[in-house]
Parts: structure tokens; C-alpha cells; sequence
């Protein structure tokens, strides 16, 4: 058994409780996998000219790329599952009618989703979206990606099988020994190209589907992602949403769980979702507390 050790601290191997607990945790951390400006879409059917349908776990798209992703448990049974599924992937992707639909469920989606937007926003290419939409998933091949908790035999010799054989990473969770609050860590390789991460400076999907950076953009953005989410949170409470709304709304608008978002703002940060609430009730008691608790934050939180 593996387990990361901090400061004489030990961190043990964290069993997932059911391949959506999995799936929640990737997600959460789609950008670090991927690229920090790429747009992640959410299960989507697709489907072959004879009618094959299938849905993958989400889509990607990685500046000048794109991405299937399947997440798994490798104790399920990884061989039939893993042939079938990707089968079904190459069928429906080989259809020029479904990669039509997923460019406007795409477009659809940045359109209502803030937080694609202030990506949009901040890049400086100026192409037209849709049009950038539809040579990256039109005109260009996905790559399938599996990721599993834990890379094993047969899910190589299931790949191995395949004519196209996907990309496949491990995801792992470790947690903190002897804590009443777990804060989890996670272990995970990153796709990225690195040519790409040298042309940094000349990023290529931008376009005009916002004519003006919205004033969110401008500001500058909290290092962490989960003092963003608390930050979303709170915004929305002090303009009179009940919290449980609150977190059911960001959640949506950063594509993760609603339970993801309460427990930004809950477990990570030592409290119950009744003593967050209580302490968003006094403002600048709220304020001051994030303040001890992410000072190098502080121009951000002070204009909460």
C-alpha cells in the first residue's frame, strides 16, 4: 500500500464510495488534468448513423483539442465494459450529424455558463467561437480518455484490444490520519501538450461571443478554487438566496455537485453547513475569518 507522508503527517490510500464520488473529484479537478482555459461539458448523448447511442462522462476542449472522457472503478468488469463503450464512442463521433449537435450544446453552454465566458474574456484571439467550435470537433479526431482509480492488467490488455487505444489516467485520493475534518488530496498525471504550454502567450480559442469583458473578469481571481466557490456562494446568499440554492446554482455555473460547493464550504474549511450560515449572517465577521484563513487573498475578499 502507497500513502503520502507531510510533516510526519500520514495520508492513507481514500476507497471511493461508488464511481460518482469518483467522477465528482475529477471534475472538481478537470483544469489541472487538462489546461486551466479549458471548457468542460457535461453528459451528453451521442450517437452513430445506425442509430448506436451512447453517453460518455463528459467532454473537453483543450485549446486546439478535445477530449471523450469515461471515468471508471477497476473493480468493475473493466474488459466487456471499457471494448463496448469505446466502440460505441468511435461509431458516434464518425457521425457528421452528432458532432454537428455537440457543437451547439457546446456553443449553448458557454453562452449560459458565467464562468466559461470570463475564460473567453480573459483570452485575446479574436475568432468567432462557433466557428473555432466547429474546426476543433467538426474537422479533428477526439482523444478517448479513461479515468480510473487504479491502472491494472486488464484494463491494459482491454485497451490493447482496441484499434484506437485511449489515453488512460489514474486518479487517486489520499486522506489525512486521525482528523475529524477530512481535507482530501488528490494524485492524478496531467494531459498536456507541451509545445502548446510554450505558445502560452498567443492562446487560440477566443472569439466574439462576449463583446465586452464582463467586470468579473477584470478582477482578479482567487488563487484558490475553493475560496472561489465559497466567495460565489456568499454573493449569492447576501442577494437572498437560501444557501441550498446558493450552492445548487454555483455549482452548476463551475460544473461540479451541488455537494461539491457545500463542502468548499463546509468540511474544507472546518465547519457545518449551519455554522457557515450563521457566520455568513455578519458580513464582516465572514470577511475577517476568510481573511485569517486566506490572507494572500485579501484585495479579493475585502471586495465581497
Amino acid at each position: 500500500m502507497r500513502i503520502l507522508v507531510k510533516d510526519g503527517v500520514r495520508y492513507f490510500p481514500h476507497k471511493y464510495k461508488n464511481e460518482d464520488e469518483l467522477e465528482s473529484f475529477v471534475k472538481e479537478h478537470i483544469r489541472y488534468i487538462f489546461d486551466s482555459n479549458c471548457f468542460f461539458f457535461d453528459k451528453t448523448k451521442i450517437e452513430s448513423r445506425a442509430g448506436i447511442r451512447t453517453i460518455p462522462d463528459g467532454f473537453v476542449i483543450a485549446r486546439d483539442k478535445w477530449y471523450i472522457i469515461e471515468v471508471e472503478l477497476s473493480g468493475h468488469p473493466l474488459h466487456d465494459h471499457i471494448v463496448s463503450q469505446i466502440s460505441k464512442f468511435n461509431s458516434a463521433i464518425g457521425n457528421a450529424a452528432a458532432r454537428h449537435r455537440l457543437t451547439s450544446v457546446f456553443y449553448d453552454e458557454i453562452k449560459r455558463n458565467t464562468d466559461m465566458q470570463r475564460i473567453v474574456a480573459s483570452m485575446g484571439i479574436s475568432v468567432d467561437t462557433y466557428k473555432h467550435l466547429t474546426d476543433v470537433v467538426i474537422h479533428s479526431t477526439p482523444q478517448i480518455v479513461i479515468i480510473i482509480d487504479s491502472k491494472t492488467p486488464k484494463l491494459e490488455e482491454a485497451c490493447k484490444s482496441l484499434r484506437s487505444p485511449p489515453k488512460i489516467i489514474e486518479f487517486k485520493t489520499y486522506c489525512c490520519e486521525k482528523v475529524e475534518v477530512e481535507v482530501p488530496i488528490h494524485s492524478f498525471d496531467v494531459v498536456k501538450d507541451k509545445s502548446v504550454a510554450a505558445k502560452r502567450k498567443t492562446p487560440p480559442f477566443v472569439g466574439k461571443l462576449i463583446s465586452q469583458e464582463s467586470e468579473d473578469a477584470k478582477t482578479h481571481r482567487p488563487r484558490s478554487e475553493g475560496l472561489a466557490q465559497i466567495l460565489d456562494v456568499a454573493r449569492l446568499y447576501y442577494q437572498g438566496k437560501p444557501l441550498t440554492e446558493a450552492f445548487k446554482l454555483v455549482a452548476k455555473q463551475r460544473n461540479v455537485t451541488p455537494n461539491t460547493v457545500r463542502e468548499r464550504c463546509t468540511r474544507s474549511i472546518g465547519m457545518r453547513k449551519h455554522e457557515f450560515e450563521n457566520r455568513l449572517k455578519n458580513r464582516q465577521s465572514f470577511i475577517a475569518f476568510l481573511l485569517k484563513r486566506f490572507p494572500q487573498d485579501e484585495d479579493t475578499i475585502r471586495q465581497l
